[in-house]
């Protein structure tokens, strides 16, 4: 377009303008191809979970308070069946399971047998229909349910800095100080990686941390959990965009990090899923989703 612009008489210096422009709207063009792509997916995951709304609160909304200082040592499920609002069958039914301070139980299964309901459930977000859900022996209550924090696969970071990305797991009252940052990317691997930033922590990730590589998002988003110093801790995918080298490295640092927590490790990984304490693999039977523990 731009040559033919050329020579139709247009000053040369717009056309390259307009070629720059084509240039430069090629990225956000491509980012709405993937949005518009992603809305089904989307759309199903709203009509499941939505519902869960309009459910009385499971978890206290000032986790300040809820909190209390009860530790948690211990976390069961117990022939759980799950099922969300207006669904017609149960995603899993009599799953039974679980961990304790020090070990790890990882959860593996193929896409849609319920690793991502299962982490509904251990949250609080989603009260099973059936069965108990348990932390030290106990109900699962608000000041236990405190005590839980999670990892997600897509954690997002906000376009702000290191510090407030990763100071986001702790509330104002109890914020994290530089040294306990610095630690916790040290522990994952990002040590040198920030020691080389002009601006340290105050460095800026951007929207979604896209200034960061997706190996380095996967590290600050754990980085992050591990700051939020709670006594279990929900891996969900945590290696999912990092290499066979950097998974197993990474790994073996949270083994060390999280020696006195109480793990739970949801993978696809046949690898990371046998090195674990505990194992339990989902999959479906009969039009429903089964565990079977080892």
């Amino acid at each position: 377009a731009a040559l033919i612009a050329i020579g139709a008489g247009v000053d040369p210096r717009a056309a390259a303008v307009a070629a720059l422009l084509m240039l430069a709207l090629a990225e956000p063009l491509g980012q709405y191809i993937e949005a518009v792509s992603a809305l089904p997916a989307l759309a199903a995951l709203m009509n499941r979970t939505l519902p869960l709304l309009d459910a009385p609160a499971t978890v206290h909304p000032d986790v300040e308070t809820a909190a209390g200082t009860e530790s948690v040592t211990s976390l069961d499920v117990v022939d759980v069946t799950a099922r969300y609002p207006n669904t017609a069958e149960p995603v899993f039914t009599g799953l039974t399971g679980g961990t304790q301070r020090g070990h790890w139980w990882s959860v593996s299964g193929p896409s849609g047998s319920g690793k991502s309901t299962l982490l509904a459930v251990l949250l609080g977000f989603l009260k099973p229909e059936l069965g108990r859900y348990l932390l030290n022996e106990r109900p699962a209550g608000p000041e236990t349910l405190a005590k839980i924090a999670w990892c997600p696969q897509d954690a997002y970071l906000f376009n702000s800095t290191l510090r407030a990305n990763l100071a986001l797991a702790r509330p104002a009252t109890a914020a994290p100080d530089d040294a306990e940052l610095t630690t916790a990317l040290e522990t994952v691997g990002l040590g040198l990686w920030l020691a080389e930033l002009p601006l340290g922590l105050d460095t800026r990730v951007g929207p979604g941390g896209h200034h960061l590589s997706g190996g380095q998002r996967t590290r600050v988003s754990v980085a992050r959990t591990l700051v939020a110093g709670a006594d279990v801790v929900l891996l969900d995918e945590p290696t999912a965009h990092l290499g066979v080298d950097e998974s197993a490295e990474l790994l073996a640092e949270l083994r060390m990090a999280l020696a006195g927590a109480a793990v739970i490790l949801v993978t696809h990984d046949a690898g990371l899923a046998a090195a674990a304490d505990t194992h339990l693999r989902l999959g479906v039977a009969h039009g429903l989703t089964v565990g079977a523990g080892s």
